[in-house]
């Protein structure tokens, strides 16, 4: 709790993105942000690396993503 209410006080980071949001990840709460309740389409680097994350642990875990329900 005494961390959460010292970055809260804290000023927002700079960040030159049009959308961002730090969020606490144990409650969910927006710590900071710019347009974060704004809905965006999910960049296209961050669907690249989920499939490519799904693929090596299929992979690993020997399973066929063909087959398999994710």
């Amino acid at each position: 709790m005494l961390v959460h209410k010292l970055l809260t006080d804290l000023a927002p980071p700079y960040v030159t993105a049009k959308h961002w949001a730090i969020l606490d990840g144990r409650t969910g709460e927006i710590l900071f942000g710019k347009a974060e309740n704004e809905r965006k389409e999910i960049a296209s680097m961050t669907k690249i690396m989920t499939c490519f994350i799904v693929i090596q642990i299929c992979r690993k875990l020997k399973l066929n993503p063909e087959k398999t329900r994710l």
